[in-house]
């Protein structure tokens, strides 16, 4: 989980934007709020609504990260 942690903490210093989209090799969209619902990682979901993450977005097949986190049937 730690390696996990320091993945992610490197992910986060190398985007300017909390709500920054990246393009995923299967062309989908995603933010990081969106990755860490779906890993069903409440911790990092809580981090990163504190740190300003838009709980609404939607990408091209309208799918929030609540929707993503329901699909992936993350329960925390």
């Amino acid at each position: 989980v730690k390696e996990d942690e320091a993945t992610f903490n490197q992910c986060l210093t190398q985007i300017s934007d909390i709500n920054q989209v990246v393009m995923m090799t299967n062309g989908v969209t995603v933010t990081l709020l969106m990755v860490a619902a779906e890993m069903g990682s409440l911790f990092w979901v809580k981090k990163l609504i504190l740190l300003g993450a838009d709980v609404n977005f939607r990408n091209e097949d309208d799918q929030t990260a609540l929707l993503g986190a329901v699909q992936h049937n993350c329960t925390a």
